[in-house]
């Protein structure tokens, strides 16, 4: 007979397996668009591409280890296999962190500075930087390899979680709540200059269209009157 916490369970498992479906769909969607699209086999595809990777990485494992442990036993919940699982997570989730970061600084070189632009990101340095993003993400898992702090996902909780509570808090302050905040700040930073400096230019092009313009006329009429 079937209890209303195994009711409970299979909920969680469909509402983790949709969600993760739709955004592994998407993600996927995201890379075939960017490898079809020749326009963007340069620096901004191949990051916006590595996002995406990322991403599907946190929603993979939601959607395939999450849902299995879920449904499975409290030995499996306690196994390596879920701290190592875990660790990946953690690599793919600080990684889509910081390319929400290399993808601000991105644009505002190509607006800020676009005459150097194929400089500062070339092919060869996105991918560096590629690399780079994601060996960050992977340094923010270390503090978790201690036994104490080990991750896993707890399907209790239906979340991922630590051993214990203090370097659970330790971990949500400093990794999560400091470096998300700090992340972000530097990143909308650099998206309201590129968006200021980019109105601010554009104002003044439309200005000069309209001197232009009136310049043009100016002549035309003199043109005319002198024919006359």
């Amino acid at each position: 007979m079937e209890t209303v916490e195994d009711s409970l369970d299979y909920k969680e498992f469909m509402l983790f397996y949709s969600v993760g479906i739709f955004g592994i769909c998407c993600s996927v969607a995201s890379l075939i668009f960017i490898l079809k699209r020749p326009v963007l086999h340069n620096a901004f595809g191949y990051i916006c591409a590595a996002h995406a990777t990322a991403e599907a990485g946190v929603l993979g494992i939601f959607t395939i280890w999450g849902a299995v442990i879920t449904l499975s036993s409290k030995e499996v919940e306690e196994s390596v296999a879920n701290v190592i699982m875990a660790h990946i997570l953690n690599a793919f989730y600080y990684g889509t962190l910081y390319f929400h970061l290399l993808k601000s600084v991105n644009r505002f070189c190509a607006i800020v500075f676009s005459i150097k632009y194929r400089i500062l990101f070339s092919d060869n340095i996105a991918k560096i930087l590629i690399l780079f993003t994601f060996g960050m993400g992977f340094i923010h898992t270390i503090p978790l390899f201690w036994y104490n702090c080990n991750s896993y996902f707890s399907g209790t909780t239906y979340r991922f979680t630590t051993r214990t509570f203090s370097c659970e808090s330790a971990v949500i302050f400093y990794d999560d709540f400091v470096t998300c905040c700090t992340t972000m700040s530097i990143a909308l930073s650099c998206d309201i200059i590129t968006f200021s400096y980019f109105r601010i230019r554009t104002k003044k092009a439309n200005i000069d269209s309209r001197n232009d313009i009136k310049l043009a006329l100016h002549v035309l009429f003199n043109l005319l009157k002198t024919s006359f």
